[in-house]
């Protein structure tokens, strides 16, 4: 991005998410974040998160995993995040999370890789149709299924190219 020499760096935070659509039809998804501190490269934050749900996206466990953390207490209280059981990953996520889990009763490195393991459930439950060698668009197409996605970026918004050239009856004049 910056081409400038004179910066040195400082911090590096990586985030990771994988899913896996387990033989029971559950889905997994098992997010991973590191914080490195660039002059000493020790990582003062290595924490796991694994999140087990439905075809539907109701959650049916949370499990999350502390390796590495500043301070005794980020390890205290892991079964917080149990309150989240029963839960659908929808529309309004963060909300729902930060209604049941208080930000003083939890990790904000766990709540941050919660928010945003959403979107990462929703790419699997599209993807899964890949496994059987079918494609996730015309799996949508061919079910019926509305994409998820729609009107949620610049290139699937309902009057755009992409949604007239994918999904043609959901298209609409500009």
């Amino acid at each position: 991005m910056s081409n400038n020499s004179s910066r040195r760096p400082i911090h590096t935070r990586r985030i990771e998410y994988a899913s896996f659509l387990r033989e029971d039809g559950l889905y997994e998804i098992e997010g991973r974040l590191i914080d490195t501190v660039e002059a000493s490269g020790n990582a003062i934050h290595v924490m796991s998160l694994l999140l087990t749900f439905d075809q539907n996206l109701t959650i049916h466990s949370v499990r999350p995993a502390l390796e590495a953390g500043p301070f005794p207490s980020c390890h205290d209280n892991p079964d917080v995040l149990l309150g989240l059981v029963g839960i659908q990953i929808a529309p309004g996520w963060q909300q729902r999370v930060r209604a049941k889990i208080s930000s003083s009763e939890s990790c904000t490195h766990h709540m941050e890789l919660l928010f945003t393991m959403g979107t990462a459930a929703y790419m699997a439950v599209s993807l899964a149709p890949e496994l059987n060698g079918t494609a996730p668009l015309s799996h949508m197409r061919e079910k019926g299924i509305e994409p998820y996605f729609l009107n949620g970026c610049r290139a699937w918004q309902a009057d755009g190219p992409v949604v007239k050239e994918f999904f043609p009856e959901l298209a609409v004049q500009r």
